[in-house]
C-alpha cells in the first residue's frame, strides 16, 4: 500500500513539474496598448490580388512577387494568407483570385 501511495505522489509531482515548465502557472501580464497596436496593424496589412495559375502555391506566388526569398518566416506568410482569405493555403483553387500579403513595402 505504501508503494502505491508513493507512486501516486511521485506521479502527481512529476505532472506538476511538467505542467509548470511547459505552460506555467503564473499568468503573463499583457500591455493593453501594445495589444491594441498589434490588432490595428494586423487589420491594416497590405496585400496584392493574384489569380492562381496551374502549379502556383502560396509560397511560389509570394517569392515571385518578392523577386527572391521571403523576408519573413514561412509560418508567418501562411498565417497571413489564412487571415486575409479565411482559407488554408492547401485549399486554393485554380483560376480564383486571392489576397496575398505584402512585406517590406513591396506595394505596387
Amino acid at each position: 500500500m505504501k508503494r502505491i501511495a508513493a507512486f501516486v505522489i511521485l506521479a502527481i509531482a512529476a505532472y506538476s513539474i511538467y505542467f509548470d515548465l511547459t505552460k506555467g502557472t503564473i499568468p503573463v501580464a499583457v500591455d493593453v496598448a501594445t495589444a491594441k497596436e498589434k490588432e490595428v496593424s494586423s487589420e491594416e496589412e497590405e496585400y496584392f490580388l493574384y489569380k492562381v495559375k496551374p502549379g502556383d502555391t502560396v509560397l511560389s506566388v509570394l517569392e515571385l512577387k518578392m523577386e527572391g526569398s521571403l523576408p519573413v518566416p514561412v509560418s508567418r506568410a501562411v498565417n497571413d494568407f489564412e487571415k486575409l482569405n479565411g482559407k488554408a493555403p492547401e485549399e486554393i483553387k485554380l483560376s480564383e483570385t486571392y489576397k496575398f500579403p505584402l512585406y517590406d513595402g513591396q506595394a505596387d
